[in-house]
């Protein structure tokens, strides 16, 4: 039997499509979904080794009076900037693992505070 054009399959045919969620079933998946952020794995990166960790405290160093200006001196922003992504490079460059200047940041605030304490 040919179907018209806007009959679907016969009630009782293996194709019968299920009904369309309502607008209160979507409404709670929706709720769940934004109640439970963590819920989706996050990719992890690997801490950094004694390499990178390295590399890090040698470019910080090099860079120390624009990324931590002492007294009244001012950087701009876009120095700063330029600089965090100067690190990010020279961090990267020496491994597998891609960094982001929040990774570096983190990792020389976790490093100086091991130190200090």
């Amino acid at each position: 039997r040919l179907l018209a054009a806007n009959e679907g399959p016969p009630a009782d045919s293996p194709g019968t499509r299920t009904p369309a969620p309502s607008e209160k079933s979507q409404a709670a998946l929706k709720l769940h979904s934004h109640s439970q952020p963590h819920s989706m794995p996050r990719r992890l990166t690997p801490r950094f080794g004694d390499a990178d960790l390295g590399r890090l405290l040698d470019t910080v160093e090099t860079r120390r009076d624009v990324l931590f200006p002492q007294g009244s001196q001012k950087v701009s922003h876009r120095a700063a900037s330029a600089s965090w992504d100067a690190v990010v490079v020279a961090v990267s460059s020496g491994s597998v693992i891609r960094r982001t200047g929040l990774h570096c940041r983190k990792n020389l605030h976790r490093a100086a505070r091991v130190t200090w304490h």
